[in-house]
């Protein structure tokens, strides 16, 4: 079965990325990792991406 766009691992890096809310989203719905190493990425992409919005 072919993947959409949206769930290859490079859409959801990049997404990650540049819009972390909607990266962390694709995450969980579509990639196979495993829960440890998804905890880890949502909470380093949310303090991230908290940063980046409050210390301009």
């Amino acid at each position: 079965m072919k993947k959409n766009w949206y769930e290859k691992s490079w859409v959801i890096l990049f997404f990650l990325i540049a819009f972390p809310l909607v990266g962390i989203y694709l995450m969980w719905r579509y990639d196979p990792s495993n829960k440890i190493v998804k905890i880890l990425l949502t909470i380093l992409f949310i303090t991230w991406a908290v940063a980046r919005v409050t210390y301009r």
